[in-house]
């Protein structure tokens, strides 16, 4: 190894410990910010100050659609969108969907046939960068994403109090799915909210440092900075408290359903295991073939809404 290539290496080594040591300092001031996750809930939820409701919109004969703006007494302030049929259906389940990051309220638009029911996607609080470049916009997304994590489970308590007023809507029948990115808050926030009869998991899975780590192969060439920056990451958005692991064992009975794929390319199998471990006795499992869920693949996301619908 020539003398240049070890300097390359040396200084690389030190720019990696030096980037390590400054996320860390980031972590621990961003960990000041804020109590506990339920705390944080039952703060930000407040009550429902407006529902500006945009138009009414025709997706095919017989399907509408509608976007709600919703803002709290507390400020927090999200968007979600509708999907039902026109006219409504008697009263029956609503189903709250929670998706990746980038799909938010779009997510009706894959589902395809509501087959008769009230559809609901909500779009996750968060108003920083979508893909931050440099470190100004790094910084201002680091400190935008901890408390967007935390309020999301708020924001879906928020969002069932103005769905409950929708057309076609049995209060006593509330579903909440989550798909991909969605699994964690759809676990914490039916965990929280006694509302929510039924959680749909679909591709998604618990121990969420795993994941995390499983995730940043992709981007990280170094298998000795996966770990590390996994674990600086779970640190900084509270991941413990939006495990899918332990919010299961909270569902006091209510029913869990988990939609798994033999081929996710996404989902590690420490994962799944995890998941599958802290399942609840009398959780149902429906195991499918075919990769991750992906708003790139419109035609796969159809067939499993359309799975979960179907069994509604």
């Amino acid at each position: 190894m020539g003398a240049r290539r070890r300097r390359m290496l040396r200084w690389l080594s030190r720019a990696a410990l030096l980037g390590l040591a400054l996320v860390a300092g980031l972590a621990l001031w961003l960990w000041s910010l804020g109590g506990e996750l339920e705390e944080h809930v039952a703060r930000r939820r407040g009550q429902l100050a407006s529902v500006e409701r945009g138009p009414v919109e025709s997706v095919r004969e017989g399907v509408v659609t509608q976007t709600l703006w919703i803002t709290s007494t507390s400020g927090l302030t999200f968007s979600l969108r509708v999907l039902r049929p026109d006219p409504p259906p008697p009263p029956g389940p609503l189903v709250l969907i929670l998706g990746g990051h980038r799909t938010g309220r779009d997510a009706v638009e894959l589902v395809g046939d509501p087959q008769g029911l009230v559809v609901a996607a909500l779009d996750y609080p968060y108003d920083g960068p979508e893909r931050p470049r440099g470190l100004s916009q790094s910084l201002d997304a680091l400190g935008k994403v901890r408390p967007a994590l935390f309020d999301t489970p708020a924001a879906v308590a928020l969002a069932i109090d103005a769905l409950l007023e929708e057309p076609g809507v049995d209060p006593e029948r509330v579903e909440l799915l989550g798909a991909s990115l969605g699994v964690p808050f759809a676990a914490t926030s039916a965990a929280l909210d006694s509302r929510i009869g039924r959680v749909w998991l679909v591709h998604g899975g618990a121990d969420n440092r795993a994941w995390l780590e499983h995730a940043l192969a992709r981007k990280v060439a170094w298998s000795w900075l996966r770990g590390p920056l996994a674990g600086l990451m779970h640190h900084v958005g509270r991941g413990a408290a939006l495990d899918a692991g332990r919010r299961v064992r909270e569902l006091d009975g209510r029913a869990l359903v988990v939609v798994a794929s033999t081929d996710d390319e996404r989902v590690p199998a420490r994962s799944m295991d995890a998941l599958r471990l802290a399942a609840p006795a009398g959780s149902e499992w429906i195991w499918t073939e075919g990769p991750h869920i992906d708003p790139k693949r419109p035609e796969l996301v159809r067939e499993l809404v359309a799975l979960v619908l179907g069994r509604m």
